[in-house]
Parts: C-alpha cells; sequence; structure tokens
C-alpha cells in the first residue's frame, strides 16, 4: 500500500462534499426581471448612456468641448498670475517632471494666499465635516453590503442564523 498525500485526501473529500451538494435554482421571476432590465436600459436615450454609445458627432463635441474648457482654464491661470505657467513652447522643451513641480508650486502659492483668510475653527470644521462624511459612507456601504449582497444560508440541513 504506498502513502497517501493529506492533500491528496482533503481534496478528495471536499470534492465529494461539493458533489453531493444539491443545485440551486434561480428565483421563479429572476429571468422575467433581467429581461425587463435589459430592455429598459436599450430604451435610455444616447446621452443616458456610456460616452462610448453616443453618436460620433456628440462625442467630437464633447471632446471639443473638454479641450476648449482646458484651455480656458490654463488661459484664466496665466492671467491671474502672469509669468508663473510659463508659454507652451517652454513647458513643451521642458524636463518631463518640471511641469508637475511647476504645477506644485502654484497650488503652493494659491495655498499661501488663501491661507491667512482662513480661521483655526474653519480647519476643525472641514476635518469634522470630511470626518461625518467617510462615516456617512461607511454606514451606507454596510448597509448596501447587508441588504444587497449577504444571503442568509439555506441549505438542506435548514438555515443557519
Amino acid at each position: 500500500m504506498e502513502p497517501v498525500d493529506l492533500n491528496d485526501r482533503l481534496e478528495h473529500l471536499v470534492a465529494r462534499v461539493l458533489r453531493e451538494q444539491p443545485g440551486t435554482a434561480a428565483p421563479a421571476g429572476l429571468a422575467e426581471r433581467v429581461r425587463r432590465e435589459i430592455e429598459r436600459r436599450e430604451r435610455r436615450s444616447w446621452w443616458q448612456r456610456s460616452l462610448a454609445h453616443w453618436p460620433l458627432a456628440a462625442q467630437l463635441g464633447f471632446l471639443v468641448a473638454s479641450v476648449s474648457c482646458a484651455a480656458l482654464l490654463w488661459w484664466l491661470f496665466a492671467r491671474a498670475r502672469p509669468g508663473s505657467l510659463g508659454s507652451p513652447e517652454v513647458l513643451l522643451s521642458a524636463p518631463p517632471l518640471a511641469g508637475w513641480s511647476r504645477a506644485l508650486g502654484e497650488l503652493e502659492y494659491a495655498l499661501r494666499a488663501l491661507a491667512p483668510l482662513a480661521h483655526a475653527a474653519w480647519l476643525y470644521e472641514g476635518l469634522a465635516f470630511a470626518l461625518s462624511l467617510y462615516a456617512v459612507l461607511f454606514a451606507l456601504l454596510a448597509t448596501a453590503y447587508v441588504t444587497l449582497w449577504r444571503r442568509p444560508y439555506a441549505g438542506a440541513r435548514g438555515a443557519r442564523p
């Protein structure tokens, strides 16, 4: 008799137990609900779908509008502090990380300009507000998990708590 590996025995035992489990059937109205949801999604307007489903003209219009907004913001920031952002030629000829360091410098400049206007109480209130938002988000996610994904076990030997 040859020695039997413990892992092989465990694998065969788990496979046998899984084969003995009864199959589960889908709920009675599931197929109908799935069909209705697919039809509902197909009836949505193009602008309610993802960008990939938009007509080509709308996609191009969105691209033009996005680039225009970016250019407008660039222009506004350059006007707010002349010489701070530099010309596009200088930025394109600079090393790759030079743009990041320049952007961080601009962020630091904005924060230093706003710092005298802020009160210490605002900082604490903002921190408390942010923490309360995280607590609400955690509560919502926990409720969604319990409601949507956690199902009570209904096995062949009865339900477990």
